[in-house]
């Protein structure tokens, strides 16, 4: 039905309340299509918000403990030594790290490490990185290398402490280890060498050495880490991890799996 409006013109009414609706229904489409994008980019905010690691899940932030004057009573002589450590609380097993020649305590407690902090955040253990004489904090000593080693565990009451101990620090930890081999379960719980120098030296030996022993080192460290892995044969308590594409600082190359490995021994040792 159409009618005559006032300026004269005929009207539709029908078709104008049809327009009319559309108009509407369009109007309230576009509000709640604008209040749905709003809440749907909220709730997308607050997800990617709780996403987010939280600070005390950030292992740099975990204190580490660092003193730089030790004094060490090694044979005749006083050695200051400089060390890192972490601790948590009811300790089951202590764990000393050593360092090769390019490194230093500092190493095992910064990016892309953070190795002690990662043992604290784990539980259960006691961790130790010391400076060895002339590197890092501490100052260059003239010292019997198993006499300090023996000197250091005791003057910081570690007990048996898994030894950590990655290339040159083996000319600490090998003498230290078979200076009584026969005994060296009650001065070691346990042996992380990482292509260590100077296994050629007690390669008759390793058979002797009862104590567990994680065996890890770099695919492509061609020299130390295989000829010290192949020393190492003989053997008897011992796991081989040979890390997939890492060089002779394995654990610096590959540090997710160097950690796994090595939690994975020490919650055993710690059993």
């Amino acid at each position: 039905m159409t009618s005559m409006s006032p300026s004269g013109l005929h009207v539709n009414k029908p078709a104008i309340g049809i327009i009319f609706g559309l108009i509407v229904v369009g109007i309230v489409y576009f509000k709640m299509s604008g209040k749905t994008a709003s809440v749907t980019s909220a709730d997308f905010s607050q997800q990617k918000s709780e996403d987010k690691p939280k600070a005390s899940d950030d292992l740099s932030s975990i204190k580490v403990f660092h003193k730089t004057d030790l004094q060490v009573p090694v044979d005749d002589k006083v050695v200051t030594v400089a060390y890192r450590e972490t601790k948590c609380d009811e300790a089951k097993l202590d764990v000393l790290f050593l360092h090769g020649m390019k490194f230093k305590s500092e190493t095992w407690v910064s990016e892309p490490l953070w190795t002690l902090q990662l043992l604290y955040k784990t539980g259960g253990f006691r961790a130790v990185a010391i400076d060895l004489p002339g590197y890092g904090d501490s100052p260059n000593a003239e010292v019997d290398p198993a006499a300090f080693m023996e000197a250091v565990i005791a003057k910081l009451q570690l007990n048996a402490p898994v030894i950590v101990s990655p290339s040159m620090s083996g000319t600490y930890s090998l003498p230290y280890l078979f200076k009584n081999v026969s005994n060296a379960v009650s001065r070691s719980k346990g042996f992380v060498p990482v292509a260590p120098v100077g296994t050629d030296n007690y390669k008759p030996q390793f058979q002797d050495l009862k104590i567990p022993t994680l065996v890890i080192y770099g695919e492509n460290d061609k020299s130390l880490g295989a000829s010290s892995a192949k020393n190492f044969e003989t053997i008897k308590d011992k796991t081989v991890v040979e890390l997939a594409g890492a060089g002779h600082a394995c654990y610096m190359n590959k540090p997710d799996e160097f950690h796994k490995h090595l939690i994975d021994f020490l919650k055993k040792l710690s059993q």
